[in-house]
């Protein structure tokens, strides 16, 4: 166990040193979702190899530690397929390539503005887009359409309401708040936040392996170790105002790190609006149960808001009640506790 234990992390500290933290939290997720079962061997295999710049041993190292046996065979077996199980190396990582050069970038199907800062958004009427694609809405904002499951999505309505009504001891209950708007774990000035240690491990396996995705066409975004969640529940009749997230304080703009806000949306569609600046025409995307929204790097401190929930949109299969439960999930360390605004910027976020 000690000998493994130590492997581990000498593997660990190879993988950073080599790839860098975006890098490496790119590999993460990626064998987080083959590990978890939603990611097929063959696109695992070379997202991996691509992320590794062809290292086959390192992967093969890395798939000897994994704990479940038969995925570490998978991956050698699979190894032993390719015409030329030592490919050579990719010229540059992952976080470092050019967006012309990521065969998977896919443009939105609505129709399209381009923004004052580089990058489209949806604006005008929205087409319906397939579920699993991937679109980067400016440089820092990408949108996953419907990529958590009908049972992942039940499994974290389930769980989050029951943090909710305070089993287990997490305290808390929902409190209605202004504009129709529920909160989970009520804090200052409305804010509500909560460490992830209160959530399963689930929740942060989710967050890393959408990020994953998101970074995987948009270089743009830089890594993040979630270690919050902010949990809101919607009427059908809620809204919140235009505001900028500004929770990480003056540490995560003076540094310009831009870490990422990794947004789930489940049950009832909503509309959510983002700008550069108050007086700026605001571009609306529409996000549906399933869907994830991440925004970070130079998009991190967009304005943004929930214009309107769309009553009776949710899947009939999901067991909640009508509205919209949004999990947000964002990174914290590093910052003295002195730094963090639990407020938004600016008062009175919340209206009618």
């Amino acid at each position: 166990m000690e000998d493994r234990r130590e492997r581990n992390n000498a593997v660990v500290k190879e993988l950073k040193a080599r790839l860098g933290l975006n890098g490496f939290k790119t590999l993460q997720g990626l064998s987080i979702a083959f590990q978890h079962g939603k990611m097929a061997i063959d696109a695992y295999y070379n997202q991996a190899m691509e992320t590794l710049q062809g290292d086959a041993a390192l992967l093969l190292e890395l798939a000897s530690l994994l704990p479940d046996k038969a995925k570490s065979q998978a991956i050698k077996q699979h190894h032993l397929t390719q015409s030329d199980p030592t490919p050579a190396p990719v010229s540059e990582p992952l976080d470092r390539r050019p967006r012309d050069k990521l065969s998977r970038h896919k443009q939105p199907l609505s129709q399209h503005t381009k923004s004052s800062k580089g990058g489209f958004a949806f604006s005008g009427p929205r087409a319906k887009a397939k579920q699993g694609e991937r679109l980067v809405l400016q440089d820092g904002l990408v949108l996953l359409k419907k990529v958590l499951s009908p049972e992942t999505q039940q499994w974290l309505i389930d769980r989050t309401f029951e943090l909710g009504n305070g089993i287990d001891g997490a305290g808390g209950g929902f409190y209605k708040m202004e504009g129709d708007l529920y909160k989970l774990n009520r804090g200052t000035k409305g804010r509500v936040i909560a460490p992830i240690e209160d959530f399963p491990q689930e929740y942060k396996d989710e967050c890393q392996e959408a990020l994953a995705n998101a970074m995987s066409v948009d270089p743009t975004l830089p890594a993040m170790d979630a270690n919050v969640v902010l949990v809101n529940f919607y009427s059908d009749k809620g809204n919140l105002n235009w505001h900028r997230d500004n929770d990480e304080g003056k540490a995560n703009t003076a540094l310009n790190l831009g870490r990422p806000v990794v947004s789930f949306s489940i049950g009832d569609a909503a509309d959510f609006g983002y700008k550069w600046k108050m007086e700026d025409q605001e571009k609306v995307v529409r996000l549906e149960s399933g869907d994830v929204l991440i925004f970070g790097g130079p998009s991190r401190m967009i304005l943004h808001s929930v214009i309107q929930v769309y009553p009776n949109t949710k899947p009939r299969t999901l067991k909640m009640n009508r509205g919209r439960l949004n999990i947000t999930f964002r990174d914290h360390s590093e910052l003295d506790d002195s730094e963090i605004n639990l407020g938004y910027d600016g008062d009175n976020r919340l209206h009618k």
